[in-house]
């Protein structure tokens, strides 16, 4: 066997065991929930989807494991997790065809240890069958750019009908590959025009569905990529996030991100495309959140092995003995950032809120939730708990006094339904807070002249 396939095996090997280790071991939440519900109806969860950021083919593959494997949480991620390590294999195969397989093996180990693609690796959501799409997309666009091969033409434009009915970020990604087209290599302009109109055409039996579907999104689930939140992104995407904390860290990421564009400007020398990709994918997310809010980090999954690519030529550039010093520190960096992994950027707690409802003595205690939109959540570890909820206009109403209200730990403005709680006299109520992630308290709270005071018991 060739040192090439023994590198890529190694790399599946490692990403196995990384995206495995613990994956039923955190609380299901709403997105997640969210994908368990509308996945178990089939295809009749086709009507749902007007509520999601996903395209509906995600669901339709998670349909019949759902069936197979039931609603555990480890059953639910297993598909998020085939297709991260799917992602790492195409993306090893794209870097070693067309730029070397050192490049490919040494921007693999980034991407394979990296936390932010772990971490998408193991939710149960639709983002590593949109970066396995992207790459496929990637890779065959490439190939029948190149070598003029008809077959390869073909299924660029099977991967990308396959995105489109994936994730609407995939638009992005078709709308960079023909700009590059228009821009560079016009005189083949003819035959992507033709292969679109056929891409197009796929699209159109869900292309009303899916107007209908942006029209439904809430502007505050997303916002504008700025230059804060594009700060944000270059620290999520760092190889060690999960000890970003640290002050002397932080410089660090900075000195990444200035190599990753000095990777960008390096990497157009060999190969134009994946630097172009890259630039444009970050600029036509740029402008059209400048227009409406749409950018969510989560989205740019679609360049993060770029950026661990141009990591690696801006390293490799800058000398031999350099190159083997930083490379070196960033992956004992990447390694050891893996023992702080359960603690960075934690999901919220529900399944200990729900053992929590169901070991009470009253089992009967009213709920009030907020956000209340959270009631998913609660749904998928307590079937039936929407029985036992209350909504706002029957504490107005005082229909009920005494109730525990469950608040999401990161709900932007709880205090809002503490003021609104304070309007409704003689109220007797305990909440339970879902920040403290080792154990779940419940919280008294006593209004003294306007402001909130806290009293944990257990």
């Amino acid at each position: 066997m060739r040192l090439r396939n023994i590198r890529l095996l190694i790399l599946i090997f490692i990403a196995v065991i990384l995206r495995l280790h613990h994956l039923g071991y955190k609380s299901i939440w709403y997105d997640e929930a969210m994908t368990y519900f509308i996945s178990s109806l089939g295809i009749k969860s086709l009507k749902l989807i007007s509520t999601e950021t996903a395209q509906p083919l995600y669901f339709l593959i998670m349909a019949p494991f759902v069936k197979l494997l039931g609603g555990n949480a480890f059953g639910l991620r297993l598909i998020s997790v085939i297709f991260g390590i799917l992602s790492i294999a195409v993306f090893y195969i794209l870097i070693a065809k067309y730029h070397s397989f050192k490049l490919a093996f040494y921007s693999g180990i980034l991407l394979t240890l990296s936390p932010f693609h772990i971490w998408y690796s193991q939710e149960a959501r639709c983002y590593t069958l949109f970066l396995t799409l992207t790459l496929s997309m990637i890779y065959f666009f490439l190939q029948s750019l190149y070598t003029q091969d008809k077959k390869s033409l073909y299924l660029f434009s099977f991967f990308s009908i396959l995105n489109l009915y994936t994730h609407y970020y995939s638009i992005i990604v078709l709308l960079v590959i023909y700009l590059y087209i228009l821009l560079f290599h016009h005189k083949e302009k003819n035959k992507y025009i033709k292969i679109g109109l056929v891409i197009v055409l796929a699209f159109i039996p869900y292309f009303f569905a899916a107007t209908i579907h942006h029209m439904h999104l809430h502007p505050w689930q997303f916002s504008l990529l700025n230059w804060q939140n594009l700060k944000n992104l270059i620290l999520e995407f760092s190889p060690f996030a999960p000890l970003t904390k640290s002050p002397s860290l932080k410089y660090l990421n900075w000195v990444i991100g200035f190599l990753v564009i000095y990777g960008i400007i390096c990497g157009f020398k060999k190969m134009r495309f994946l630097p172009f990709f890259t630039i444009g994918y970050i600029s036509i997310v740029f402008i059209i959140t400048t227009v409406t809010p749409l950018y969510h980090h989560r989205f740019m999954i679609a360049i993060l092995p770029f950026y661990y690519l141009f990591l690696v030529i801006a390293v490799f550039n800058l000398g031999k003995s350099f190159s083997t010093i930083f490379y070196s520190c960033v992956i004992i960096l990447s390694m050891f950032s893996l023992i702080h992994y359960e603690s960075w950027n934690k999901k919220p707690d529900w399944r200990s809120v729900a053992h929590y409802l169901q070991d009470s003595r009253n089992r009967e205690d009213k709920i009030f939730i907020q956000p209340p939109w959270e009631k998913i959540s609660l749904e998928y570890y307590i079937p039936h708990v929407e029985k036992r909820l209350l909504k706002l206009r029957d504490i107005y109403n005082k229909k009920y006094k005494e109730f525990l209200l469950v608040v999401e730990y990161n709900y932007k403005n709880p205090v809002r339904t503490f003021e609104i709680l304070k309007q409704v006299r003689n109220l007797r109520y305990s909440i339970l807070d879902i920040r403290d992630f080792e154990r779940i308290w419940l919280v008294k709270m006593k209004l003294t002249g306007g402001s909130y005071e806290f009293k944990r018991t257990k």
